[in-house]
């Protein structure tokens, strides 16, 4: 499994470990970071796209 795989799959696991417990939604955008850095390395842009798209969604929950 490559690291895309590896740290997409680990995205999704913690999604759904936030049911219950919530502090994993951080641990799931960071891991989801982790993916758009090895996607696009030493973007930096992409990764503040990234953090922004996740900013923005959690707003839709507050």
């Amino acid at each position: 499994m490559n690291d895309v795989s590896k740290f997409s799959v680990r995205v999704f696991a913690q999604v759904v470990a936030t049911g219950h417990m919530q502090v994993d939604a951080i641990v799931s955008s960071d891991y989801a970071i982790k993916v758009v850095n090895i996607l696009y390395p030493h973007d930096e842009q992409a990764v503040l796209k990234e953090r922004e798209k996740q900013i923005q969604l959690a707003k839709t929950f507050l």
